[in-house]
């Protein structure tokens, strides 16, 4: 006679069951009123919410009811849902930035750790501006670099996106203060430029004659010096946002550097900004690294571990984990390259899991490789790159060991460069 009965018809997963109370008011014993303008309340239990975090504790010790006007509901129940399931819903950068700020209110650390990694892997560049705009109302600065990393490796994309021309001036600075972008030229730059300032003088209706002395905090990013005569004539010596006596000075300047005047509110920088012409293919792979501890010293430790084979770009690629010196080691590598020309950028995030998720490990690297004939001739296609060194006694103590057994998960974005 088997001891294991199977489930009854409807009967929910054990995993499942918080779900249930996630969605029965009934058995609800607190209440949070939340948002300022349309305040909705959303009910929940005393015992759940206390586990969660001190703060939420605190509150709940003496009050049943809870007043939250620094955030919308949306995003509270977003949070309310991990708190009971573990489960994230991502929609779009900006509700997982409002999410992000509601875990961080309520020491959610672990909340706040997947809206980190979600935004800085999956935030696009036709979203990028109005995320970074949000980001500065509301003085968030953690992910300010986030936000250039994309816009340089992205800059087509993000000026070809709806939100470019309504994009704030503050936000337009910041982007022509960058030192590279993926532009063909300062010309192109510059033709960008008077798109959102032609929109920009639109909305706040000025006439011809005031667009060249409107814009004269930007126009001072604009690297002039660095064009041709030719390149200058072509456009911005017919744009309106020059003024006449601008144009006259820029172009003298520009045959003959120093030989007139410069006004004292345009760039003089004469070095060309770095732009980033070539294409970029990227792909994001996971997997979950079981470590198996076996006999041996501390130091040296019998290891089991299987090596990650994946696909991206028609080759086949092998992250390797091996041991070496009292460390666990993680090379990637491709295994049937075919031509002798290659760039290639890895960047890697592991998340080595305790027993306790706020005592999670991360890791975070990023590499390149530089692929030609004459590596390949030199190392016979045995080559890789190192992205992660952990020793091994970290890896060993009782927060991160279940059983003999260590697990890791790891999240990869790899891009090829192409010319």
């Amino acid at each position: 006679m088997s001891l294991i009965t199977p489930p009854s018809e409807g009967e929910k997963p054990f995993n499942e069951r918080f779900k249930l109370l996630f969605d029965d008011d009934v058995t609800s014993d607190c209440e949070f009123v939340v948002g300022l303008r349309d305040p909705t309340t959303i009910k929940g239990h005393r015992l759940i919410f206390s586990l969660a975090s001190e703060k939420f504790k605190g509150l709940l010790k003496e009050e049943s009811v809870i007043r939250i006007d620094d955030l919308e509901p949306e995003e509270f129940q977003g949070m309310k849902l991990f708190i009971y399931t573990g489960k994230v819903i991502f929609v779009s950068a900006i509700k997982t930035l409002l999410m992000y700020i509601a875990a961080q209110k309520f020491d959610i650390i672990e909340l706040c750790r997947q809206c980190i990694k979600h935004i800085m892997t999956e935030t696009t560049p036709f979203e990028v501006l109005e995320f970074y705009e949000h980001c500065q109302s509301r003085n968030i600065s953690e992910f300010d670099e986030t936000c250039c990393r994309i816009i340089q490796e992205k800059t087509d994309d993000v000026f070809k996106s709806e939100y470019f021309s309504s994009a704030k001036i503050e936000t337009v600075n910041m982007i022509l203060e960058l030192p590279s972008m993926k532009l063909a030229s300062e010309l192109e730059l510059f033709d960008y430029f008077e798109k959102w300032a032609m929109a920009e003088a639109t909305r706040k209706q000025l006439g011809v004659e005031e667009m060249g002395s409107v814009f004269n905090s930007l126009k001072k990013h604009i690297r002039f010096l660095t064009m041709s005569w030719e390149v200058f004539a072509s456009k911005p010596a017919k744009s309106s946002f020059l003024t006449e006596h601008e144009k006259k000075l820029i172009g003298l300047n520009i045959m003959n550097l120093g030989s007139s005047p410069y006004p004292e509110h345009l760039s003089i920088v004469q070095q060309p900004r770095d732009f980033k012409t070539f294409n970029v293919d990227a792909k994001k792979i996971s997997n979950t690294f079981s470590i198996f501890f076996g006999s041996g010293s501390v130091n040296s430790p019998s290891l089991q571990c299987s090596a990650f084979i994946f696909n991206a770009f028609n080759y086949d690629w092998c992250i390797k984990l091996f041991q070496i010196s009292g460390n666990l080691c993680f090379l990637v590598k491709p295994t049937n390259l075919t031509s002798y020309t290659y760039l290639f950028s890895f960047r890697s995030e592991l998340n080595v899991l305790a027993r306790k998720e706020s005592d999670n490990l991360l890791i975070e690297n990023t590499c390149s490789c530089a692929y030609t004939r004459s590596t390949y001739n030199n190392t016979k296609n045995q080559f890789g790159m190192l992205f992660a060194v952990i020793p091994l006694k970290k890896l060993k103590s009782n927060c991160f060991l279940r059983g003999n057994k260590v697990y890791i998960e790891g999240t990869f974005i790899i891009e090829h460069i192409k010319g």
